[in-house]
């Protein structure tokens, strides 16, 4: 993984900005309940806890990130259209099973 973050204070004229990079870095994935949210589905009760670290000479940058359910779909369903991934439903399965999500969505609404 590489990852670069980037922050500049906008109401500062002089700010430079700070940048920090991983570089090459191996990820572990960690699944990681939320704190006192004994309620709903399995997916809205946890999150996965993605981390990342490298050394640049003397310099060690470690990155930690938190992604929810909503999350990791949207980046699946990316990686899927652009054909990174390997989808494991037929893309004519995937459209009737959205279609069925929207109409039962319109449905609730409805009500």
């Amino acid at each position: 993984m590489d990852a670069e973050i980037q922050a500049i204070e906008t109401d500062r004229r002089d700010s430079e900005g700070n940048r920090l990079v991983v570089r090459r870095a191996d990820i572990e994935l960690t699944l990681k309940q939320y704190e006192g949210l004994p309620f709903g589905d399995h997916k809205d009760q946890h999150y996965v806890e993605i981390q990342a670290s490298s050394w640049e000479g003397a310099t060690q940058s470690r990155l930690v990130a938190q992604m929810n359910a909503g999350d990791l779909q949207r980046l699946f369903d990316f990686a899927c259209a652009e054909g990174m991934v390997a989808s494991p439903l037929d893309k004519r399965i995937r459209e009737l099973v959205d279609e069925l999500h929207e109409a039962l969505s319109a449905h609730k609404s409805s009500r």
